[in-house]
């Protein structure tokens, strides 16, 4: 696989994770919901199966393992198993911008600081 392909792939895989998680985080109160009210594991059961936004959040998860496995054929681990730690600030500002949850200046700081990790670690193995 040509190396710009893989990191492509890569991309896919690492966005597909990080927005799969979203929608996890969004669709997962509503089956708590049904369990508060029903106490029964069949209910929750069939009200997961016939929800389509968990079921594109497992779509997602599955395309970022394949993108993942994908884009190992093109690129070292030392790259991507550092690019992968992205997903973590990513879903940060994610659930801030979808969620309004609390993005203290700690945690902006923080997530500077991966970032810029992951960049000298992608610059290292240039």
């Amino acid at each position: 696989m040509i190396r710009s392909t893989a990191l492509a792939v890569l991309g896919v895989s690492l966005a597909s994770v990080a927005v799969s998680q979203l929608i996890f985080k969004a669709t997962l109160p509503r089956l708590a919901a049904h369990w508060a009210v029903s106490q029964s594991y069949a209910a929750v059961a069939r009200a997961a199966a016939h929800d389509p936004m968990l079921w594109l959040g497992i779509v997602l998860v599955l395309l970022g393992a394949t993108c993942w496995y994908a884009a190992m054929s093109g690129l070292p681990l030392s790259l991507m198993m550092p690019m992968s730690g992205l997903i973590a600030p990513v879903v940060s500002v994610g659930a801030y911008l979808v969620f309004g949850e609390t993005l203290t200046p700690a945690k902006c700081a923080a997530i500077t600081v991966i970032a810029s990790g992951v960049a000298w670690l992608g610059y290292l193995n240039t």
